[in-house]
């Protein structure tokens, strides 16, 4: 679902941020977000549930009964507005969620799209600056990220308040691999997968494979068994792990600079997710992902010019959820 022309409500409004492991909640009064929750997905039944009981919470329930829904997804939204999530087993709608919940307005949006509406609400110190750049005034602009999967959308310049956010399932196209680490690894993904995509690599299950691949081939005995070890482990210097996330940092490189080409994202690219967050604005920086983005052979000076920044603060969707505009009846 699009922004629409319709101004924001001023009535209260929940908004949800559901990814494959993390349940965000909030309450918005009057635009500004007054309440937020976050719990596992693995503590709920399914997502109803969860907003009920968020709703019958003290400090949701001291506020007048918000009337308005509005939900970002780790999946994309069916024709049908059918959400079957790609990395957990919820099934929903907003037909299904208006049989259990007391809301006159539902939305629901892909997650990547709702980052893409925040875009315009982001403040100094909401990310780090990778790179300047030099940014084209209504170019599209990209954020892309890797988590539990890994997402992408767009926002282009239109006659809408703050753009068209536009949903993608990047996530799911088909890995390039060009160094021969890559096609080793790729070949091994092949081997237990069949279509490597590119979250096969690019998120935090991607991360964990990678490692243990580069340990056979390297015959060490023990790789990290989570991302947040292999996080933790360049952090403190372990060489392994170091090795392994530049080799991720320079393939994501590669990857996100085809796709700032491909949609001639001259605006600028954001770079989001729980997983790029750990590893930090600086070490991306100073690793090979900026060499990579750019290596693209007589267009490497357009890339040069792109804009990179990773988005910081801890609920990124919020702002593009709580300002986003119903169509008109």
């Amino acid at each position: 679902m699009q922004q629409g022309e319709g101004e924001a409500s001023m009535q209260g409004r929940i908004i949800a941020d559901v990814g494959g492991t993390s349940l965000r909640l909030g309450l918005v009064h009057e635009d500004e977000v007054v309440v937020v929750q976050e719990t596992a997905c693995d503590d709920w039944h399914d997502l109803a549930t969860a907003i009920i009981a968020f709703l019958g919470s003290p400090k949701v329930a001291s506020h007048a009964a918000p009337v308005e829904l509005v939900v970002a997804v780790a999946a994309p939204v069916g024709m049908d507005g059918m959400v079957r999530m790609t990395n957990r087993g919820w099934q929903f709608s907003g037909d299904s969620l208006r049989e259990s919940l007391p809301f006159s307005r539902i939305a629901i949006l892909n997650d990547f799209e709702a980052l893409a509406l925040s875009l315009p609400y982001l403040e100094e110190g909401d990310v780090h600056v990778i790179r300047q750049g030099k940014p084209h005034a209504h170019a599209p602009v990209l954020v892309m990220g890797a988590g539990t999967g890994f997402g992408m959308a767009a926002l282009v310049s239109c006659a809408k308040q703050g753009g068209q956010a536009v949903a993608t399932e990047a996530g799911h196209a088909s890995l390039c691999a060009e160094t021969s680490e890559e096609q080793a690894i790729f070949a091994a993904l092949h081997h237990v997968h069949g279509h490597v995509s590119v979250e096969k690599v690019f998120s935090g299950p991607g991360l964990v494979a990678m490692a243990h691949i580069m340990a056979d081939l390297r015959q060490i005995h023990e790789a990290p068994a989570t991302p947040e070890a292999i996080v933790a482990g360049m952090h403190v210097g372990d060489g392994f792990c170091r090795d392994v996330l530049a080799m991720f940092a320079g393939w994501l490189g590669r990857f996100c600079g085809d796709m700032a080409l491909c949609w001639g994202a001259r605006g600028g690219v954001f770079l989001a997710g729980g997983l790029l967050q750990g590893l930090g604005g600086l070490w991306l920086s100073e690793s090979c992902f900026l060499l990579n983005f750019c290596a693209k052979g007589r267009f490497s000076s357009y890339l040069e010019a792109v804009p990179v920044r990773l988005i910081t603060c801890p609920m990124p969707a919020f702002p593009g959820l709580a300002h986003f505009q119903f169509p008109e009846d």
